[in-house]
């Protein structure tokens, strides 16, 4: 199975490695990554319509949950599913415990030695559900000590959550508590006119017996002719020199780190530790091609040198030989600066050419006080200052229209502030034009 847990099941803790399982007393005995599977116990699991939108669906279960009596704290709703079903409304399939557990719980994954993540019984379930290749709806039970956890749905939707349990584990009350399942199941397969054609049964080391034909389970009749039994696939787990066929450290095996809940970055620290083998294996492998390549081409620069050596040789000698004056280079570089210059220079627009331009875009109520040019190589720089004698709103929209027709004419503008009284208004601009 290659991964390790922490069963918290029927008033026991129990950690599985591998194919052992042993009975611990607290959770300091388990040393590395693990998966927790706490029992929850005051919780409540339920497939439920709330009205409301899809991401306050949690707030409105736990404030049902209050106002219906089930709990007399604050709530917290680990959500297994959800969809949304109309406009405002959402169905929901959730476990529900007093916040106070909840958090006690998150608060020994936070203060454990090692990295453990939290995974309730009803999401391994869920699961199963949801990866099922049936296209029908199918229910699937966790049997374990005098309860049976039953959850039923298919790939797109679950319809019906429940812990059914028993008074002892004698076998008229488990059968009793077979009974309830089917009863369960019935009832379900009525009110939502489905038809449940599969049972999934998952089994713990206290829960071995075979499922009861569907003949004994209370079924409807026509559910008892259509409905097969399928007993998850199982592996036999040693505890206490003892082994025992269980199914559910399989579907254990099967549920993703990555759908559990942890704090903080503990998926992907749990990642990192399960793929750190690997990881291992991959920088060694690394390391060896590294050196293989460095080998390799030190093998093939030593035999390079020794065809290079003669040859370096003898232009060393054809180098004493040869005439060392060579005739001088003229400098083109200030010629060519020139040409470029003058070449720009014919492309810059004249005095007249930028004092209409500017013009353009002025308003006839605006005077230009200041007016500075600029020739810096390929830019010229332009100041500008003036004043608009209008109103505030007319002289801005005056400004704000000088600033556009400069933009579209290919003026950057660096910098510009417009300054206003009750009658008049004064600007000043900061330009460049560049040649492209």
């Amino acid at each position: 199975m290659g991964k390790g847990f922490l069963i918290e099941l029927d008033d026991g803790l129990f950690l599985l490695n591998d194919n052992h399982l042993e009975r611990i007393s607290n959770l300091s005995e388990s040393k590395g990554c693990r998966f927790l599977v706490p029992s929850l116990e005051k919780s409540v699991t339920r497939v439920m319509n709330v009205t409301s939108e899809q991401k306050y669906a949690e707030v409105m279960v736990a404030r049902r949950l209050q106002d219906e009596g089930e709990f007399d704290e604050s709530v917290s709703v680990i959500t297994h599913w959800k969809k949304r079903k109309g406009k405002n409304s959402t169905d929901i399939f959730f476990t529900a415990l007093p916040s106070r557990t909840y958090h006690t719980h998150l608060e020994t994954i936070r203060n454990h030695d090692s990295l453990l993540l939290l995974v309730p019984f009803f999401s391994i379930l869920s699961h199963i559900v949801k990866t099922s290749k049936e296209i029908g709806p199918i229910a699937v039970v966790l049997r374990h000590g005098r309860y049976a956890d039953l959850v039923i749905g298919n790939s797109s939707r679950f319809f019906h959550a429940i812990r059914c349990m028993s008074f002892d584990h004698t076998e008229e009350q488990v059968q009793r508590l077979w009974k309830a399942v089917g009863r369960e199941i019935s009832l379900t397969s009525r009110e939502h006119s489905i038809t449940v054609e599969k049972i999934i049964a998952l089994n713990w080391m206290d829960a071995g017996e075979p499922i009861p034909d569907t003949a004994d389970m209370g079924l409807d009749q026509d559910l008892t002719v259509r409905m097969t039994q399928f007993t998850f696939d199982s592996e036999l787990i040693e505890f206490e020199d003892k082994c025992y066929p269980m199914s559910l450290p399989v579907a254990l095996s099967a549920y993703p780190w990555s759908m559990a809940i942890s704090q903080g970055a503990g998926k992907l620290a749990y990642a990192v530790d399960r793929a750190t083998g690997l990881i291992i294996c991959l920088f060694t492998l690394l390391v060896l091609a590294l050196v293989g390549m460095g080998l390799f081409y030190n093998f093939r620069n030593t035999d390079i040198q020794k065809r290079i050596s003669p040859i370096e040789a003898r232009i060393s000698q054809l180098s004493k030989n040869a005439v060392t004056e060579c005739p001088e280079i003229p400098q083109y570089q200030p010629i060519l600066a020139f040409t470029d210059t003058l070449f720009h220079s014919r492309n810059m627009p004249g005095l007249k050419d930028l004092i209409n331009d500017l013009s353009t875009g002025i308003f006839a109520r605006a005077t230009v006080k200041e007016l500075k040019i600029e020739y810096e190589g390929r830019q010229i720089r332009i100041q500008m200052a003036g004043a608009i004698s209008e109103p505030f709103q007319t002289a801005h929209n005056v400004y704000q229209g000088l600033l556009n027709h400069l933009t579209l004419g290919g003026y950057t503008i660096k910098d510009h502030r417009f300054e206003t009284r009750i009658e008049s208004s004064s600007f000043r601009l900061d330009l460049v034009w560049s040649i492209q």
